[in-house]
C-alpha cells in the first residue's frame, strides 16, 4: 500500500490500468469582480440559520447554537469580500496571526449575491471553541488557500468541528487548496466540506473541487447537484467523498487514502448518468467505494482498490453501471460484492488476495444477467459465491489459486 501510495502511476501502469486522460472542462467561467461596494455587517445567527432553514432544513440548528460562544455571525452582505478587507473592518471577528494568517473567532455567512474569495496566500483557521464555521449561499472561491479547524475542544459542546457548508444557488470552486480537519462526520450536512443544491433556485453553475487536498474526519459531501467536477484531489486521515443524488457528475483521477469507516467513496440517493474514473484507495476504513440507493447508468473506469478493511467496490440496489479496468488487491472481506443489483458489466483488470471471496452477489434480479469479461480472479478465500443468482456471464475470465 505504501508503494502504491509513493508512486499511484506505476501501480497503475503494472495493474494494466489507465493513468489519466486529462482533466476535465472548468464548469465555472472565470469571474468578474462585483461591481457593489462591499458590505459585511453583523446579524444575528438565528437569523441566518432560518435562511438555511428554508433551503436545506433545520436538523443539528441547536446544535450548532449551544456551541456558540456568543450570538452574532459576520455576515457578508453584498459586494466582494477577502481575508484583509474583513480583519481590516471586523478585527475581533477576524484576527491576524503572528505567522501571517487569520483566526475567525464566529460564523462567517456569505450572502446570496455576494463573493468571498481566498487566495494563495491565505490561511484562515476556524475556531472550534468558538463555534466558527463557513456558511455560503453566494459565491466562495478558494484558490490555493488552507482552511483548518484549531485544535481547542469547544467548551459547550465537545462534538462540534468547524464546517464548510455552501446552500440554495450558492457556487463553490476549490482549487489547489487546503482543508484540514472539517466537520463531523454524523452531523449531516455538518460533515465537512458541502455543498447541498436542492432548493427551488439551484446554482447557476455546478461545484468545482480540483487538485486539493482533503485531510481529516471529515467528508467532501455534494447533494443534488447537477455536471460537478470533482477531480485530481487527495483525501487522507479519515477523509472521503460522498455524492448523494444528482446527476452529470464527474469524478477523476481523485486519492483517497486512510479514510475513516464506513467508505472512502459513495454514491447513493439516485445518482445518475456520471462518471468515476482514475480512483484510487488503499487502506480504507471499510468500503472502498459504494454505490447504492438506485443509483443507475454509472461508468466507473480504471479504477484501484488496495487493502479496504470493508468490501472493495459494493453496488446495492444499482442498475445499469458498466465496470472497465478494475483492480481489487488484498481486502479484508469481498473484492466485488452485489446486492439486488441489475444491468451490471464488468470488464479488464484483476481481483487479487481478498479474503473472503473475490466476487460475491446476493438477491440478483431475474433476467438481469451480471457479465464479467476479461479478469484474472486469483488468491481469494472463494472466486464466486452467493445466492439468489439468476445468472452470471463469464467471458474470458481466468479464476485460479483461491
Amino acid at each position: 500500500t505504501e508503494a502504491i501510495a509513493r508512486d499511484p502511476v506505476a501501480a497503475r501502469v503494472a495493474l494494466g490500468l489507465g493513468t489519466g486522460t486529462g482533466m476535465p472542462p472548468d464548469p465555472l467561467p472565470p469571474s468578474a469582480r462585483l461591481a457593489e461596494p462591499l458590505q459585511a455587517d453583523l446579524s444575528d445567527l438565528r437569523s441566518v440559520l432560518t435562511q438555511l432553514a428554508i433551503l436545506a432544513g433545520a436538523n443539528d440548528h441547536l446544535f450548532l447554537l449551544e456551541a456558540q460562544s456568543g450570538t452574532e455571525a459576520l455576515v457578508v452582505v453584498k459586494g466582494e469580500a477577502d481575508l484583509a478587507s474583513l480583519a481590516a473592518s471586523h478585527p475581533a471577528i477576524l484576527r491576524p496571526q503572528a505567522s501571517g494568517g487569520w483566526t475567525l473567532m464566529r460564523p462567517l455567512v456569505v450572502w446570496q449575491g455576494a463573493r468571498l474569495t481566498l487566495g494563495p496566500t491565505d490561511r484562515l483557521d476556524l475556531s472550534t471553541a468558538d463555534g466558527a464555521f463557513l456558511l455560503v449561499f453566494g459565491q466562495l472561491q478558494i484558490d490555493g488557500a488552507t482552511v483548518s479547524a484549531t485544535e481547542a475542544a469547544n467548551p459547550r459542546s465537545a462534538d462540534f468541528r468547524p464546517f464548510l457548508l455552501s446552500a440554495g444557488a450558492a457556487e463553490l470552486r476549490i482549487s489547489g487548496a487546503t482543508l484540514r480537519n472539517l466537520g463531523m462526520s454524523q452531523r449531516g450536512l455538518f460533515q465537512g466540506v458541502t455543498q447541498v443544491s436542492s432548493g427551488l433556485f439551484p446554482p447557476k453553475f455546478p461545484p468545482s473541487i480540483r487538485d486539493s487536498r482533503f485531510e481529516g474526519q471529515g467528508r467532501l459531501s455534494l447533494r443534488q447537484t447537477t455536471g460537478a467536477v470533482i477531480a485530481g484531489n487527495r483525501f487522507s486521515a479519515g477523509a472521503g467523498i460522498d455524492i448523494v443524488g444528482g446527476s452529470r457528475i464527474v469524478l477523476q483521477d481523485n486519492l483517497l487514502e486512510d479514510s475513516g469507516t464506513g467508505f472512502a467513496l459513495r454514491l447513493s440517493g439516485g445518482v445518475r448518468d456520471s462518471l468515476v474514473t482514475g480512483t484510487t484507495v488503499l487502506g480504507a476504513g471499510g468500503a472502498g467505494i459504494s454505490v447504492s440507493g438506485l443509483s443507475q447508468r454509472i461508468v466507473v473506469a480504471d479504477t484501484l482498490i488496495d487493502a479496504a478493511s470493508g468490501d472493495g467496490l459494493s453496488l446495492d440496489r444499482a442498475s445499469c453501471l458498466r465496470i472497465e479496468g478494475l483492480a481489487i488487491l488484498r481486502g479484508q472481506s469481498v473484492g466485488l460484492r452485489l446486492r439486488s443489483s441489475a444491468g451490471i458489466e464488468v470488464s479488464g483488470g484483476a481481483i487479487l488476495q481478498n479474503r473472503t471471496a473475490a466476487i460475491a452477489i446476493h438477491g440478483q434480479p431475474a433476467g438481469a444477467p451480471l457479465l464479467l469479461a476479461d479478469l484474472t480472479i486469483a488468491g481469494n478465500g472463494v472466486g464466486l459465491k452467493g445466492w439468489g443468482t439468476t445468472g452470471v456471464d463469464l467471458r474470458r475470465v481466468e479464476l485460479r489459486d483461491q
